[in-house]
């Protein structure tokens, strides 16, 4: 029996990891492209890149791990199945209910990682996530400026270039509004850093107004920071939001949002055991090949984001976090049913 849990645990491990490797790719490559105007833009560097990609797949690591888990258990099983390898094992004296034990092991141990994802990692990621984009929207607010044209960039701020390069980096005939001054030069260029972008500006002129009367200075050269507020309150508004905050964060804040995303965090995690339960129950009842049971599988899971989804909005409206567990509740009566007329065949 030991030979027989290490061959089935192997398969398993196998299994998930491919699965878990393609639909963490198929999503992230889905997510970037919805960025894609933010990220791939002048200047990027690998760095911010590869923290972008950890970041993102920190967080849809949420749903890959428990679906990544569903697909395995079913294809191993199912493969059994269709080999008559489930006959083999059930003639040499191994029970139904034995040969799922190393797909609880297994489960278990996935089951502590996508805990340790989900209460620590994933949402507080999340958050630096939107701290990423947010500081490459900072940063890079020069390439949406088009020549010809005022561009907004902050409250009572504009800017207006008669020529722009084709990086967006250096600019001629320059108009520039601030609530404090207007400046007018031949000549401007931007750079980024770490507090914000950089305004260069080359041979122009400087009107403030004095009481009644306007301020002339003449400039050879003359810099500026453009961070405009709202990024700024923005970042502060991310930094405290409970959504991004981890498990140990929240047991701090006493508010039902709090008591809600808690109840979440442990439902999407423990997730993993009705749906390897379902998925071991129609791996060993199915005659179809792995097409079908991966269609079967996604199946599964979008049945349990939709009730996932269902409970939430019930937990929301009625503030009674248990409406939560609806879509586990459902699952494991599910599975349960299944399992029991699969072990007694």
């Amino acid at each position: 029996m030991v030979l027989v849990d290490k061959y089935i645990i192997k398969q398993l491990t196998k299994t998930f990891l491919s699965s878990f490797i393609i639909l963490t790719a198929l999503m992230l490559f889905a997510g970037v492209i919805q960025i894609s105007h933010i990220v791939f833009v002048q200047g990027i560097t690998v760095k911010i890149l590869l923290k972008i990609f950890y970041q993102q797949a920190t967080f849809v690591a949420i749903f890959t791990i428990p679906m990544a888990l569903t697909v395995a258990v079913n294809f191993v099983y199912a493969d059994f199945t269709k080999n008559n390898e489930i006959i083999a094992f059930q003639t040499s004296g191994i029970s139904k209910l034995n040969l799922y034990k190393p797909a609880s092991y297994f489960t278990i141990f996935i089951f502590l990682i996508s805990f340790l994802n989900v209460s620590s990692i994933a949402y507080k990621q999340r958050g630096e996530f939107h701290l990423t984009l947010l500081q490459l929207t900072r940063h890079k607010i020069y390439s949406k400026i088009s020549e010809r044209s005022f561009f907004r960039f902050s409250k009572g701020s504009v800017i207006y270039a008669e020529t722009i390069s084709p990086d967006t980096l250096e600019l001629k005939s320059i108009f520039l509004q601030t609530p404090r001054e207007i400046i007018v030069a031949q000549e401007g260029r931007f750079w980024d850093s770490p507090k914000g972008t950089i305004f260069l500006m080359k041979d122009g002129n400087m009107y403030k107004r004095k009481d009644k009367t306007v301020e002339i200075t003449s400039f050879k050269e003359f810099n500026t920071l453009i961070s405009p507020q709202r990024f700024v309150q923005k970042a502060e508004e991310i930094r405290k939001e409970p959504k991004y905050m981890n498990m140990w964060q929240l047991f701090h804040i006493k508010s039902d949002f709090a008591k809600m995303q808690i109840n979440k965090m442990c439902v999407l995690s423990s997730s993993v055991f009705v749906l390897s339960l379902v998925a071991f129950s129609l791996g060993v009842i199915s005659k179809s090949g792995k097409s079908a049971g991966f269609i079967l599988c996604i199946g599964i899971f979008i049945l349990f984001y939709i009730l996932e989804m269902l409970g939430e909005s019930v937990a929301k409206s009625t503030n009674i976090p248990f409406y939560i567990w609806l879509p586990n509740i459902v699952l494991v009566i599910f599975g349960a049913v299944l399992f029991l007329s699969v072990v007694r065949r």
